[in-house]
């Protein structure tokens, strides 16, 4: 097992915009243009209450390298799905894929003190899915082009590599 200092070029920005602290994270789009990611620092807060020191983990050592290394993105979720108000949030919805080779989480131990992280493989026959929407609220935070919503590994398709299963049946378009 091999461990990381996340925080040495960890490619994260923290800027403060309508009185809420906001991490930024650079990535691309499916054009290839380059964009910027946003999570409220809160949201990330709420996995360090949780014990969720995966979900950080996977967010500083995989999320935030691997917008810019997505191979497929997909748009719109083939569910209903409601989102401030947005009945039709589900179209509007975006998934982010790749194929990280590695995995990454604190040791029980050393969680969140020491800011080493463990890595270990990929989990095989899988892809990591990061879940973004667009901006709908550009006139109280300009900087973000797109949200963080959560992340994951998902079993990988067997029709389109680093894409999740079934994805031709999960979105309703590939864009990238």
């Amino acid at each position: 097992m091999e461990s990381k200092n996340v925080w040495a070029d960890e490619g994260v920005r923290q800027i403060e915009e309508n009185g809420e602290k906001l991490y930024l994270v650079a990535g691309v789009d499916h054009t290839g243009a380059q964009k910027v990611f946003g999570i409220p620092k809160r949201q990330l807060e709420k996995h360090h209450h949780r014990g969720s020191n995966v979900k950080l983990a996977q967010f500083f050592a995989i999320v935030v390298p691997g917008l810019v290394l997505v191979e497929h993105i997909f748009r719109g979720l083939r569910r209903p799905l409601c989102d401030m108000g947005d009945m039709d949030a589900d179209k509007a919805k975006l998934a982010f894929s790749w194929k990280p080779a590695w995995d990454y989480w604190w040791r029980e131990a050393d969680r969140f003190e020491d800011r080493r992280l463990e890595s270990r493989e990929a989990p095989d026959g899988k892809v990591f899915v990061v879940n973004v929407s667009p901006n709908a609220v550009r006139q109280l935070y300009p900087s973000v082009d797109y949200w963080i919503e959560r992340w994951y590994w998902a079993r990988r398709s067997n029709t389109l590599l680093k894409a999740p299963v079934d994805w031709e049946n999960r979105f309703d378009e590939q864009l990238k």
